[in-house]
């Protein structure tokens, strides 16, 4: 089984800082059926995880749920990296709303290649230009 699937970072709201190095230590679920994650040194409100999607861009780098992607000079237009219904997929700002999304299919892998520019929590600015 590939460990990887299930690798994690998480978003400091405290610090402002992404940890690249946390480790999921417990989770729970709440009265109301949500998932809690446990963690000794942070409670769930101080913290956003975002999961490994187990893909890689072209530079090697792992994306993660939150990153902010683009084609670099192949195509202008950037997306945010999220997990609709059965998949990883690419949420598009400035789309159309009857079609917010598209799953990430093995052409933006391997024909293309995808590039990080950023993630949803240090440069949430780059989804609004």
């Amino acid at each position: 089984m590939d460990n990887s699937r299930f690798k994690f970072r998480a978003w400091n709201k405290r610090t402002k800082k992404i940890n690249e190095d946390w480790l999921l230590n417990s989770c729970k679920l709440n009265k109301k059926g949500e998932l809690i994650f446990v963690c000794p040194d942070y409670s769930n409100d101080k913290i956003i995880l975002m999961q490994f999607t187990g893909l890689k861009d072209r530079n090697g780098k792992e994306i993660y749920e939150g990153d902010i992607c683009g084609y670099g000079d192949v195509d202008p237009s950037i997306f945010l990296v999220i997990w609709q219904f059965n998949g990883w997929a690419k949420k598009y700002p400035k789309w159309d709303k009857s079609l917010p999304y598209h799953l990430i299919d093995e052409c933006d892998l391997e024909d293309i290649g995808i590039e990080i520019i950023g993630n949803i929590y240090e440069n949430p600015g780059l989804l609004k230009e």
